[in-house]
């Protein structure tokens, strides 16, 4: 995947994390350690995998973080986030599981025009009559690293996930 443009849609921990990182042109993704890559994108720090270990289709969230960080680094074996107000927070990669249990809202879609096509496996079919609205809670048994929602024609749509 590296050297490739690719689109991306992941939960925001905030309703206004994506404006702020607009605002400050924050820090995507950076290795921190050998092969060890983090990505924070709405304020919540994934474990991005090495392409050896499988790469991004085995991304998961790591922790939601309390404050605006811009960047990252690290600097002599230590994590350094610098968060909006310039102050900078030194700490091991390892603490990043004690900022917050990662949670955000987000998804692919908000009152998107769609065009119904596309083929994937079904796991499950929730449909969805125009101007209705319909909540699916997963079993808590439920594990997946991709969920994927279809329109089976044209239209204007909302898909929103919330992650608890």
């Amino acid at each position: 995947m590296r050297g490739e443009w690719v689109r991306l849609v992941a939960e925001a921990a905030s309703t206004n994390a994506f404006a702020v990182f607009h605002m400050t042109s924050g820090r995507l993704c950076r290795e921190v350690s050998t092969e060890r890559d983090l990505l924070h994108v709405g304020e919540i720090f994934y474990e991005l995998p090495a392409d050896n270990a499988g790469g991004f289709q085995y991304v998961h969230p790591v922790a939601a973080t309390p404050r605006h960080i811009i960047d990252y680094d690290t600097w002599k074996g230590c994590l350094v986030l610098k968060e909006a107000d310039g102050a900078l927070k030194i700490g091991v990669a390892d603490d990043l599981w004690g900022l917050g249990k990662p949670a955000g809202v987000g998804g692919p879609w908000k009152e998107t025009a769609v065009d119904g096509c596309g083929t994937w496996v079904a796991a499950g079919a929730h449909p969805v009559k125009a101007g209705e609205t319909r909540t699916v809670e997963f079993p808590a048994a439920f594990s997946a690293y991709w969920v994927r929602v279809r329109a089976d024609c044209a239209c204007t749509a909302t898909a929103q996930f919330l992650y608890r």
